[in-house]
């Protein structure tokens, strides 16, 4: 839809995301893309989490989808409970079998046994966490906190908007039209309010000062209620 929206189909372009789009189909569906580089954060990354992945984490279970053999990190063998076709995604579910003599299954389950289940996107998934944890892909993540999440944190906590008052497709694109110029006159004020104005610029602060004022105690305080 952007593609279409911005005509460039088919052009080659970057693409930031943060980990609410990390599926193994996103992953899938952007492979088949070439012309788009895309950098999909992981919840770690976007947690920016230094923490070591745990020991019984499913990354650490072998799994062989030709001859569905699994085998978990202390290398027992696992058990093919389930296999199935969701939504086009294939899944298997494998299921512990020495587990209840096992001396570490409670760092591993809460259960009686462990259950692990696999989806033939699960590749493509783990591809894109491993260009996530180059170089390219630390950049990536950096480039977008600094673009887009000063402007949520701005609009949601700055401007006391954390949620909307009005109901309705309209009404909420009306509310957020008041957030957004509130937002983009802070930003003009802050720019023109910089060191050496001359009397043309600081006219123009005066100006946009005072409608900062109005549209910002407008949003702010939510004293509007009319149907936009």
């Amino acid at each position: 839809q952007v593609e279409a929206d911005t005509n460039t189909v088919g052009k080659p372009k970057q693409v930031f995301a943060d980990s609410g789009y990390e599926s193994g189909a996103n992953c899938v569906e952007l492979e088949t893309k070439p012309h788009i580089d895309a950098y999909v954060a992981s919840k770690r990354q976007d947690q920016q989490s230094n923490q070591p992945q745990p020991p019984f984490d499913k990354a650490g279970f072998s799994f062989d989808a030709d001859n569905l053999h699994c085998v978990c990190p202390l290398g027992h063998a696992m058990k093919l409970r389930r296999q199935c076709e969701v939504n086009g995604v294939l899944q298997w579910n494998f299921i512990g079998i020495e587990c209840r003599s096992c001396p570490s299954r409670q760092q591993c389950t809460k259960a009686k046994r462990r259950n692990v289940r696999f989806y033939s996107t699960d590749q493509a998934l783990q591809r894109m966490r491993d260009k996530m944890d180059t170089a390219a892909g630390k950049l990536a993540m950096r480039i977008r906190r600094k673009t887009v999440e000063p402007v949520f944190g701005q609009l949601k906590w700055g401007l006391n908007d954390n949620s909307f008052t009005l109901r309705g497709i309209e009404k909420v694109q009306g509310e957020f039209t008041l957030m957004a110029i509130s937002h983009n006159l802070k930003k003009l004020y802050k720019f023109l309010s910089g060191s050496g104005l001359n009397r043309q610029a600081a006219t123009k602060k005066l100006f946009f000062e005072s409608i900062f004022r109005f549209f910002a105690q407008f949003a702010i305080h939510r004293t509007a209620r009319v149907a936009f």
